[in-house]
């Protein structure tokens, strides 16, 4: 019997929708992490300290922030999802994706 050893991370990917798509039901990937918190404290780090207008759009987070142009989850949503991946795909999937934010050795101390 032939067996493998294979390296494993679980990973928490925050998942937004795109106010600027024509298709703002798709969630997109926008960050990922080692923790949900972290991920959640992105989130926060990122608020506007209240809803505000820019031209014909209503934002909730800062302008210029990498997380401007997203609708925040609502109530209940689950935009935080957790998974497993090997290793060596977290950065493959990275470099094909570099509009998502990698906080995965971004972890506060």
């Amino acid at each position: 019997m032939e067996t493998r050893s294979v390296n494993q991370i679980k990973i928490f990917s925050l998942h937004l929708n795109d106010m600027r798509s024509s298709k703002i039901e798709i969630l997109n990937t926008v960050a990922v992490a080692c923790s949900e918190q972290r991920l959640r404290d992105f989130m926060e780090e990122h608020l506007a300290e209240e809803p505000y207008r820019d031209e014909h759009w209503s934002k909730v987070f800062k302008k210029g922030s990498p997380l401007e142009w997203y609708n925040k989850p609502w109530s209940g949503d689950r935009a935080v999802v957790d998974g497993w991946i090997e290793e060596y795909e977290l950065q493959s999937y990275l470099s094909m994706k570099p509009s998502v934010v990698n906080l995965m050795t971004d972890e506060p101390s």
